[in-house]
């Protein structure tokens, strides 16, 4: 076991003997996996097969908890595979963390909207990020353009997390615009723009 995950291990042993297979179990299981990097990389998705395998079973008894659980992983895999440069894996990671976020939405109560937004968001940017290293450009933009638009109500909420995320897919979607040598979309990004300059004008 890496050595960055010896933290864990007092609480791994703990729940592991009151409440292995437990939604909790699956989160510091998760929580591990995060923890590290591409350098741990076997370790790390050995980890996220075990909290996979424990949200998945737990979708029939807690199906919400259980589908937030594992998008959040599926997620964080993408992000690891893609560090790998493994991109159809982190593609495939992230377009089932996209699907189940979009239905996890489509149910939410107006208090769980502004955060399932944002988990949509960033998993349709990992999503664009995995597409883009696989070359398929016009995918990666398509991706992102929809990352943008879930995220636009918070153009306008400068102190929001989800502000920061919205500014860095902007620069994303820009980039890859230039990448595939087309004009970004003017209809798209200009109310974002406007919003960004009204926010940044308003004081803190």
């Amino acid at each position: 076991m890496s050595a960055k995950l010896s933290a864990f291990l007092p609480r791994l042993r703990e729940i592991e003997a009151s409440d292995a297979g437990s939604l909790a179990h699956g989160h510091l299981v998760l929580e591990m996996a995060t923890a590290l990097d591409k350098a741990d990389a076997d370790e790390a998705l050995a980890l996220f097969d075990q909290a996979e395998g424990i949200f998945r079973h737990h979708h029939a008894i807690h199906p919400d908890a259980a589908m937030a659980g594992l998008s959040h992983c599926l997620n964080n895999r993408s992000a690891l595979l893609a560090d790998q440069e493994d991109w159809q894996a982190a593609i495939a990671a992230a377009s089932e963390a996209v699907t189940i976020r979009r239905l996890r939405l489509a149910g939410a109560s107006r208090t769980q909207q502004d955060a399932i937004r944002m988990d949509l968001g960033y998993s349709l940017g990992a999503l664009a990020r995995a597409q883009a290293g696989a070359g398929h450009l016009q995918q990666a933009i398509a991706s992102c353009g929809d990352a943008l638009q879930v995220l636009q109500d918070f153009a306008g909420r400068k102190q929001d997390p989800a502000f920061v995320l919205l500014g860095k897919l902007i620069g994303f979607y820009v980039q890859l615009c230039t990448m595939a040598g087309r004009k970004p979309d003017a209809a798209l990004l200009m109310p974002l723009a406007m919003a960004f300059t009204d926010a940044s004008q308003k004081k803190s």
